[in-house]
């Protein structure tokens, strides 16, 4: 009897064991969310992308257990890559101070491995520029600043070791294809809010005016042109706030190297805020340089620009990004020397949402 106990109470154990470790076997392996990075590299992010070469950029939270491996996987793909590219470890900044420890010691490690820039993303606004959610999340975009890949760089949670993701971006830097161009990522939540994808009712007046007030500032603006904001009610509309915040970035610094380029002494930038047909109307109008009739039928076209420091991909991923919220950006000259007006207009709606 007590030799049927003993058995029974083993295999009881073992099937307990069985299940633990199933069970840890799931959670490693188990791909967290991976993020949904613009087509093209977007114009707001901080991070200093030379146009030579491709860029690459990895998100890591400090306290994540799983950093340690990436970081790894990290350093042997900079040695394949050997130089090709210009890498990014970006450390999430946490609100919990305690993790201070965690990121000074990660940051050692990464900043140790030849080629390798570590910047911190206080509040996370990088992660959301990049629509990255996930610790490990691995961006690359190319010269050009189209995405190439996005994804994780192991094989599961804290795992070193061969993985998918570093031959994918080895195989694309150096040869330019790969047979996969993304790959599930493994590691903690970033703990920030899901800015790029989050769509909520937002008096569009107030996202046209926090624009306009921090590139005012960022670009030095305030003092060298005179800087007019000029809104009409509108009623608050369901919008992306992230993809809203890019083109008007992007059209809001058009605007001042347009000023700064036609020599006149009475720099003039204007945002204005419309209502028209069941749409809403940004515009943002300069007495700049103009542009030549020309130049109007391409100048959302991938790689055009007029500028000696351009890429020709930001009014381009501009025009995208209106696309993708189902309105239009359009833009108007009479002709050099007498400014601009791009007007971006969006639907009450986005799609793929219910009134």
């Amino acid at each position: 009897m007590k030799r049927t106990l003993w058995i029974a109470g083993a295999l009881s154990w073992l099937a307990g064991v069985g299940i633990g470790i199933n069970a840890l076997l799931r959670y490693e392996t188990a791909p967290q969310q991976r993020a949904e990075p613009p087509r093209v590299w977007p114009v707001e992010s901080r991070i200093p992308r030379p146009g030579e070469r491709a860029t690459l950029v990895m998100l890591l939270h400090p306290r994540c257990p799983c950093s340690r491996a990436s970081v790894g996987e990290w350093e042997r793909l900079m040695a394949q890559c050997q130089g090709r590219v210009s890498a990014f470890v970006l450390l999430v900044q946490p609100s919990d101070p305690t993790a201070n420890g965690e990121q000074t010691d990660l940051r050692r490690i990464a900043a140790a491995i030849p080629g390798v820039q570590v910047m911190t993303d206080e509040g996370g606004m990088e992660a959301a520029r990049f629509r990255a959610f996930t610790s490990g999340q691995t961006i690359l975009y190319g010269a050009n600043g189209t995405l190439l890949f996005a994804g994780g760089i192991t094989a599961a949670r804290g795992h070193a070791g061969d993985n998918a993701g570093r031959d994918a971006i080895a195989a694309l830097v150096n040869r330019g294809v790969a047979g996969r161009n993304e790959t599930p990522v493994f590691g903690c939540a970033l703990g920030i809010r899901r800015i790029a994808n989050e769509r909520s009712l937002r008096e569009m007046h107030d996202i046209a005016n926090r624009t306009a007030q921090l590139e005012a500032t960022n670009q030095n603006i305030e003092g060298i042109v005179q800087v007019s904001r000029e809104y009409s009610d509108v009623a608050p509309i369901t919008v992306e706030k992230h993809k809203i915040l890019q083109i008007l970035v992007n059209l809001i610094r058009n605007a001042k190297y347009a000023c700064d380029e036609s020599g006149r002494r009475d720099k003039k930038l204007t945002v204005r805020l419309t209502n028209g047909d069941g749409r809403v109307r940004i515009s943002v109008i300069d007495n700049g340089v103009g542009i030549p009739s020309e130049n109007l039928i391409r100048i959302f076209n991938h790689g055009f620009t007029t500028r000696k420091d351009g890429h020709g991909f930001g009014l381009h991923s501009s025009a995208l990004a209106a696309k993708e919220l189902g309105g239009a950006l359009a833009a108007h000259s009479d002709g050099p020397g007498q400014g601009a007006t791009f007007m971006l207009e969006l639907p009450r709606q986005s799609p793929g949402r219910n009134s």
